[in-house]
């Protein structure tokens, strides 16, 4: 079970993507139950803490409506339980956000339209339109975007502008485990998060946008100098302030459209690539067989708990995980 802590003023929310294959789920869980799954106790085992303490290769550890492997052979099995089909293109030579996304319309059934639950819809004519931007919508086109849909709109609103976009029902079932009931754990928590967000106060001035404003500008301000006084010193601090740009671009890619995201760019990356590995990839299926962030440098760096994965592979990483990420810049370049 992925439990993420929500925090909003004083007050502390769980947010989790929970999965159930067997039986059904808790209707409407107060605070006190999710406090318990989120902290490990005896209504939600702590995995990570029972993987350590039982190692026996390929078993499998049973919680109330949920079974977990905590080993898998590579192309069986998975890290996602419900995952019935294995994804598509995941063990290609060449990998990329693109690559993820063509496997993801071979593999969600929805046959070149938007797929949100077990239904069809076409927002072609909605696109430019989108209060998050074309571009979401643009990436996504031909691929189950539920957890997307579910995890982006905190309000009702979009769920009735969907209706007008109705083309038909799905014809093959959802390759995801996750089913979002509306008496389930996550519409119920995320009534709460609303009813909550709804109370607190909209900021005056949004610093994060200031701060990366002035970081760009540091970065840009160094680097004429560097050139115009042929210091090195300089350029080192441009450098800096470069990497300093980008990290603070990667809170604007998970956003709406905005030109703020594209400080991303000046790291030789793409943001829109990273949108796809990171946003609708790593962040909504994080370390599991649909986290194109875990996959992108297999078989050389191996994340996830094969039986087969050998001891250079599990220690050796150490050694050359930071020569292989600090290439990756220049890598992306040569890719596009």
């Amino acid at each position: 079970m992925l439990v993420l802590k929500w925090h909003t003023g004083q007050k502390s929310f769980a947010l989790d993507h929970g999965y159930h294959t067997s039986g059904s789920r808790p209707d409407s869980p107060d605070f006190e139950h999710v406090s318990g799954l989120a902290s490990g106790s005896e209504k939600c085992p702590d995995f990570t803490n029972m993987n350590r303490k039982r190692g026996k290769i390929g078993e499998f550890y049973s919680a109330p409506h949920l079974r977990f492997p905590m080993t898998f052979k590579k192309g069986a099995g998975s890290s996602l339980p419900g995952l019935w089909k294995y994804p598509t293109y995941r063990d290609s030579s060449l990998k990329s956000g693109l690559i993820w996304i063509k496997g993801k319309q071979e593999d969600d059934g929805a046959e070149g339209l938007w797929r949100i639950h077990d239904d069809l819809y076409e927002l072609s004519s909605w696109m430019y339109r989108h209060p998050g931007g074309a571009e979401w919508l643009d990436i996504t086109k031909g691929t189950d975007i539920t957890e997307a849909f579910e995890a982006h709109h905190v309000s009702k609103i979009p769920e009735a502008i969907l209706k007008n976009f109705h083309v038909r029902a799905a014809s093959t079932r959802r390759n995801s485990p996750y089913t979002f009931k509306e008496d389930g754990f996550y519409r119920t928590l995320k009534k709460r998060v609303r009813e909550a967000l709804g109370k607190e106060p909209e900021p005056k001035v949004n610093m994060s946008k200031v701060y990366a404003d002035l970081l760009l500008l540091v970065a840009l301000t160094t680097a004429v100098l560097a050139t115009s006084c042929g210091s090195f010193a300089l350029a080192t601090l441009s450098g800096l302030f470069l990497c300093f740009t980008v990290i603070s671009a990667h809170n604007f890619f998970h956003q709406k459209d905005n030109f703020r995201m594209y400080y991303f760019d000046l790291c030789l990356m793409s943001s829109r690539d990273w949108r796809i590995s990171h946003a609708l990839s790593h962040h909504l299926y994080p370390n599991t067989m649909l986290d194109l962030e875990v996959s992108l440098m297999e078989p050389v760096l191996q994340w996830l708990p094969y039986e087969s994965k050998s001891t250079l592979q599990k220690y050796g990483s150490w050694l050359w995980s930071p020569l292989i990420y600090s290439s990756m810049f220049h890598g992306q370049l040569i890719l596009r």
